[in-house]
């Protein structure tokens, strides 16, 4: 006997057969509730990786951000330092000269 003659049987006969299609039934609906938390579950990542983006995003931006200012608070720097040792040397002079101007990017700051 072959499976098409099982099938046959378990099919021909009623209690057989209802058992067969409940326990079909039942596996599909198992299936069905199985991949509908696995959606939800995928929406939730989903979700939240968006979330996680815009702040990986934001983050990106404020990082730019905070080394354009850096980037000017070291050129600043190094203008002031330029001055202070052009201050520096005139102090070691004899003095009969105008003091360095203070570069006009310090001026700003002052």
């Amino acid at each position: 006997m072959n499976s098409q003659h099982i099938v046959a049987l378990m099919l021909g006969s009623g209690g057989f057969g209802a058992l067969f299609t409940a326990a079909v039934n039942v596996w599909q609906q198992r299936r069905t509730v199985r991949l509908d938390e696995f959606q939800k579950i995928v929406n939730a990542l989903n979700a939240r990786i968006d979330d996680l983006q815009e702040e990986i995003d934001k983050l990106k931006n404020d990082l730019n951000s905070e080394r354009l200012a850096h980037e000017e608070t070291r050129r600043r720097f190094r203008i002031a330092l330029r001055h202070i040792r052009a201050m520096l040397a005139w102090l070691g002079t004899d003095r009969t000269t105008e003091p360095p101007a203070v570069p006009r990017e310090l001026l700003d700051e002052l």
